[in-house]
């Protein structure tokens, strides 16, 4: 998929749409902070590369949303890096684009900003690459504001394609079923970064954003290798060059060549 195209699962009629919602402010519509939902429930339960995987797609349809009426351009590129992510994390800075603390008005901007630092907390390395945690949250979070600000009649339509991306990602990254253990608890280093690799999981491709397109765990690598080879990190703002993402440790061929 591009990244810059309206994706099949994004009506054509939300693009740009008016402003038909109340507005507050860039936290009084993320849903509940301190309690468990069924959406909650719903999106939990899956590996870290999985969770960003969903964050992205959410991303996109609130920048689609939008498009037209706030500065989105740069969220298509941050969900098309959020995916780069996955497969080394030295593929994508996701500091590198617009920030800020995101006002409360107007809608528009003070929706879109709170979207993009929510796609970029679930992409912080130190907080979710080596960790046992994925961030739900922030996807939650991010679903809460899309519902919010779509026109009323594609609401079921998000609500569905959600529900339906949860199941295809669970039937093939589901979070291993194992308690938190502690570093120290580990005998060695590697069985400490192989417990911790089994929660981040493999990357996933774009293509699991797509309903109607077979995302088995078998054809997933080959598909994140097609978009890995597929990039063109000059034309994305979020993407390293390969010198500094050596520079960084990275070792092989960024982006295939």
């Amino acid at each position: 998929m591009r990244f810059n195209e309206r994706p099949q699962f994004v009506p054509p009629e939300v693009i740009g749409s008016p402003i038909d919602f109340a507005w507050e402010g860039a936290r009084d519509h993320i849903g509940p902070t301190e309690k468990v939902t069924p959406l909650l429930d719903q999106l939990a339960g899956t590996t870290t590369c999985a969770q960003v995987s969903m964050c992205a797609g959410v991303l996109l349809w609130g920048a689609w949303r939008f498009s037209g009426l706030a500065p989105v351009e740069h969220d298509f590129e941050l969900a098309e890096a959020a995916f780069a992510w996955q497969v080394d994390w030295r593929y994508a800075d996701p500091d590198r684009g617009p920030k800020g603390k995101p006002p409360d008005q107007p809608p528009a901007v003070s929706a879109t900003m709170k979207l993009d630092s929510l796609m970029r907390s679930a992409m912080d390395v130190d907080q979710y690459w080596n960790s046992y945690y994925q961030p739900v949250r922030e996807t939650f979070h991010s679903a809460h504001i899309v519902q919010h600000v779509l026109p009323k009649p594609a609401r079921k339509v998000f609500q569905g394609w959600l529900k339906s991306l949860t199941t295809r990602v669970k039937e093939i990254a589901p979070k291993p079923d194992e308690e938190f253990r502690k570093k120290k608890d580990f005998a060695s280093i590697e069985e400490h970064q192989a417990f911790i690799a089994r929660h981040r999981g493999l990357p996933l491709p774009p293509d699991i954003l797509l309903e109607g397109h077979e995302v088995t765990a078998e054809r997933s690598r080959a598909l994140v290798q097609k978009f890995i080879t597929g990039l063109d990190w000059k034309a994305n703002r979020y993407l390293r060059p390969p010198d500094e993402m050596r520079a960084l440790g990275f070792e092989g061929q960024a982006y295939g060549g």
